[in-house]
């Protein structure tokens, strides 16, 4: 059975928006795949993924599995839309 955060990371969107960031370094993007595929191993929060992630390969990677972690948020029902603030004096 395949990893479903291996297959999130590892579709061509993603792979694509990743060699973008890291200068169509293809060396560059096999480091990151494993790294995120052993951090994804790990119990941590979303937060702390996201600052190894920028440490380890910057600030558009970064965006790049945020904006991926928000999308599966969306897609599993997850996201609930603010209510609005009944308090109008």
């Amino acid at each position: 059975m395949q990893n479903f955060n291996n297959l999130m990371i590892e579709g061509l969107n993603t792979q694509t928006a990743l060699l973008e960031a890291f200068s169509w370094d293809e060396e560059v993007l096999k480091g990151f795949n494993e790294f995120i595929s052993d951090q994804l191993q790990i119990a941590q929060a979303p937060t702390i993924l996201l600052e190894a992630v920028r440490a380890s390969y910057g600030e558009s990677a970064e965006l790049i599995i945020k904006s991926l972690f928000t999308q599966i948020y969306i897609e599993h029902g997850l996201y609930l839309k603010p209510m609005e603030d009944k308090d109008e004096h």
